[in-house]
């Protein structure tokens, strides 16, 4: 089985929405599963996903927290492929079929490709472009998500946890798969503007992509503790 997992944590209920839509093609088939990472419970979602809510407030969001709730939500699942990525994400189809043959001792971070809307990436618009740095979107098996004992929960906010991820991810010998040919595509937060992810901010006040503790998140990774057990409990 195959878990999408995904962080949906203070966050207007149409992002949910467009992702369940846009996506609907990737998760509704007998192999694969959706986990959401939620604050509060939801009403209603497709048989192929379910909702679970983080236990305890946070008065700085943590997305290397909700993450690792997620990953951890997929384990006991019984899934045997587990991908973390973003709710503003369309994931093609070639994309999910590589996801569906990582090999133990591999990993799979794909390349973002910015686009104003969906409707860009359906019609192959030329508005949308590479951004080459991103690390949001992470496959692995079990055994590699155990080896890495899942994101830094030191890291406050997000952005930097997913480079820092891909560092450890590599210090530990397990390969990297950049799936050049099969990107995923993110659909900008304002309709019609394509975004530089190093340059825009959080548009629910959560801490976002440039939070004021970036410094003290950079200096948290350059310590290069990668094998600490305890951050993700797996």
């Amino acid at each position: 089985m195959i878990a999408y997992v995904v962080t949906h944590y203070k966050m207007p209920p149409y992002r949910l929405h467009d992702f369940l839509l846009w996506n609907d093609q990737i998760f509704n088939r007998p192999e694969t599963r959706l986990v959401i990472v939620i604050d509060k419970p939801l009403l209603s979602l497709p048989d192929y996903a379910r909702a679970v809510v983080f236990p305890k407030p946070m008065d700085r969001f943590a997305l290397s927290w909700t993450s690792n709730y997620g990953i951890r939500a997929a384990m006991s699942d019984g899934a045997d492929i587990i991908c973390k990525t973003d709710p503003d994400c369309i994931i093609p189809q070639e994309l999910h079929r590589r996801i569906a043959t990582v090999k133990d001792g591999h990993a799979i971070a794909p390349v973002y490709h910015m686009a104003a809307t969906a409707d860009h990436v359906r019609r192959g618009a030329s508005t949308i472009r590479p951004w080459n740095a991103s690390r949001g979107t992470i496959a692995m098996r079990q055994s590699g998500w155990h080896a890495v004992h899942g994101y830094d929960e030191r890291m406050i906010g997000y952005g930097p946890e997913d480079g820092d991820i891909c560092d450890r991810i590599q210090a530990r010998g397990i390969a990297i798969d950049r799936a050049r040919g099969a990107p995923i595509y993110h659909i900008a937060h304002d309709s019609g503007v394509t975004q530089h992810p190093a340059k825009r901010t959080d548009h629910w006040g959560r801490g976002g992509i440039n939070p004021e503790n970036r410094q003290e998140i950079k200096a948290i990774r350059r310590q290069k503790n990668w094998h600490n057990p305890e951050w993700g409990n797996f």
